[in-house]
């Protein structure tokens, strides 16, 4: 028997977890704060890109390429977990990919910070060691989170827990 049922938009929208508050909000701040960061880490890489050593240019490249694909990749799930979908009877609904979207950020997030903690020269002086075990304690975190949470399985997945009361026939 599945810990989840589905209840449809109509129910899951007079839950009262229903809603972009609470951590799912902390979450999308988090993320907002996240993208910042890889923004300020592509302009200071880009202003100092002429005192690169020749032979690590193409380390370097490729680093700053999978940063952009990544800063690309949260804009887009951002948009995702922010906007509603059409359904076909005419209302509208959160995107239900979005916490699966979020898990991918957080995998790419962590395959990033291992490229760069193997291959940037000066990783660990860098502190890019350290930058890999935050991006993996964050990637358990955020998986924990939008896998387990009541307030994601009823916003995007329109899924509640087995007692919920909504279940219960009043």
């Amino acid at each position: 028997m599945s810990r989840w049922h589905e209840v449809g938009l109509s129910p899951a929208q007079t839950h009262p977890l229903y809603g972009r508050s609470g951590w799912l909000a902390f979450w999308f701040a988090y993320l907002v704060f996240i993208g910042f960061g890889i923004l300020v880490f592509l302009f200071f890489i880009m202003a100092a890109l002429p005192e690169i050593p020749g032979d690590l240019t193409p380390v370097i490249l490729l680093d700053i390429l999978f940063h952009a694909i990544l800063i690309v990749y949260l804009g887009h799930t951002l948009h995702s977990g922010l906007r509603k979908i059409p359904t076909p009877d005419g209302s509208f609904r959160f995107d239900p990919g979005f916490p699966r979207k979020i898990v991918v950020f957080a995998g790419l997030a962590v395959l990033v910070q291992a490229f760069d903690a193997i291959f940037v020269p000066g990783g660990p002086e860098l502190g890019n060691v350290f930058a890999l075990t935050n991006a993996i304690v964050n990637a358990v975190v955020i998986v924990l989170y939008f896998e387990f949470s009541r307030r994601v399985h009823i916003t995007y997945r329109h899924e509640v827990a087995g007692r919920d009361p909504l279940l219960s026939p009043a």
